[in-house]
Order: structure tokens, then C-alpha cells, then sequence
């Protein structure tokens, strides 16, 4: 599989010094099958993709902790609703509430409701989190006693396709803002497909983007110090 930080496993392919003309196969009587160049370079190749498939690794992933210190002082957060750019026009409620779930699931933070934030936001008439002001942001400090902030853009939210030919994909960016000092301390990308887990055959395929958006959150969370 291609990708940035995929780690697959390179097939090895070995044989005898007339392997450039193929393989043979014979039985006692020295007739047999023959196994052309052609018929080799497939073998290898279909090597190769597995084994590069055995790896459950995001297809993509940039993130850095900019001040871990910061990072580590902040306790309680709000997740303020993902800016959507998908085709799919309620992924900006599924992936922020997931994500909210798991933030609450790990502990790691002390996490603002989403009804909560929905509807402060209505209150201050803020029809995007692209735009939201710093005072806006300050009052959202004072009422919630946060810490920290986490904005997000949901660029690829495509379930998979009942054909079989489109597998399900989800592209998430995130970034957590010190509300102290307005600064960014963490950043993360990361692509997942469902097919970054497949071995062979679509054995362990995830048809579903709630779960590769649960997987993206749950490698967020690793880099600012959660448990999973």
C-alpha cells in the first residue's frame, strides 16, 4: 500500500541463478509445468501487497507536540465542532462527537459537552469555527473554565461503496490551542482507509468511517499523553 508513514513489510524473493528464465517445476520424469518470468513477477508482486497490507497503519499521518509542557497542564478541554469540507453534510456532528466520546473515554481531559458548546455558540451567533474571534473564544474560557480548545477540518469523510470498489476513507487534521496564550501545542493529519488493515481477499476491512474516525481520535489522544 503507498503512503507517507506506512511500514510495510518488503517481499523477498529468492532463487537459483537461472531464475531469470523462470522457474521449473518437474516431476520424477523430468515433464512438467513451467513457471514463466511472467508467472514469477506476479508471484512477487502479489507478495509484496500482502505483505505490505499486513500492517494496520494510518495511509497518512503528519502531527507534532509543539510545547509539551503546555500540553501537559491543560485539563480541561472544549472540542469546538469540526469544520466540514467533506461531501458528507452531518460528518461535522459524527466525527466531533466521537471524538468528544473518546476524550471522555480516556480521561485524559475533563471535556465541555457538545450541547453545551452548540449552543454557546448559537448564543454568540458564530455560524463557523473558521471565524471565531478571540473574544468569542475568551468568553468560552470564562463559562466553561477550559484550558484548551480543539478545532479540527474534516477534509475526506467517503464511506465505503456497496461495490466494493471505493473503500471507506476518513482525512482529519486537528489542533490544540492553549487558551492561556492563543498559541497552537499540538497538531495532527492523518488519512485512514479501510483497507490500511487488509492482508489479503478484504480480510479485515473497515466499511464503516465512525470507526476510522474512532482509530484517528484514538491516535490524537496517544500524542497528548493518553493511556490507549
Amino acid at each position: 500500500m503507498n503512503g507517507k508513514s506506512v511500514s510495510g513489510h518488503r517481499g523477498k524473493f529468492e532463487g537459483r541463478e537461472d531464475s531469470e528464465r523462470g522457474f521449473d517445476w518437474r516431476g520424477d520424469n523430468g515433464n512438467g509445468c513451467r513457471m514463466t518470468r511472467i508467472g514469477g513477477i506476479l508471484l512477487v508482486l502479489f507478495l509484496i501487497v500482502a505483505a505490505g497490507g499486513c500492517t494496520g497503519s494510518p495511509k497518512g499521518k503528519a502531527s507534532a507536540v509543539l510545547q509539551m509542557e503546555r500540553v501537559q497542564r491543560i485539563k480541561r478541554i472544549a472540542v469546538l465542532p469540526f469544520y466540514n469540507l467533506s461531501e458528507r453534510l452531518d460528518a461535522e456532528i459524527i466525527v466531533t462527537n466521537l471524538f468528544i466520546s473518546e476524550i471522555a473515554n480516556e480521561r485524559r481531559f475533563s471535556v465541555v459537552k457538545y450541547g453545551d458548546v452548540q449552543e454557546f455558540l448559537w448564543q454568540h451567533n458564530v455560524q463557523s469555527t473558521e471565524t471565531i474571534t478571540k473574544e468569542v473564544v475568551k468568553e468560552l474560557v470564562d463559562r466553561f473554565s477550559v484550558e484548551g480548545v480543539i478545532l479540527g477540518t474534516i477534509n475526506q469523510y467517503r464511506e465505503w461503496s456497496p461495490d466494493g470498489k471505493e473503500p471507506a476513507v476518513v482525512e482529519i487534521s486537528a489542533r490544540l490551542v492553549d487558551c492561556e496564550n492563543g498559541q497552537t501545542v499540538w497538531f495532527g493529519r492523518e488519512t485512514r482507509t479501510g483497507r490500511d488493515a487488509v492482508k489479503v481477499f478484504d480480510i479485515g476491512e473497515i466499511r464503516f468511517c465512525s470507526q476510522l474516525t474512532v482509530n484517528v481520535a484514538r491516535d490524537f489522544l496517544k500524542e497528548l499523553g493518553g493511556r490507549i
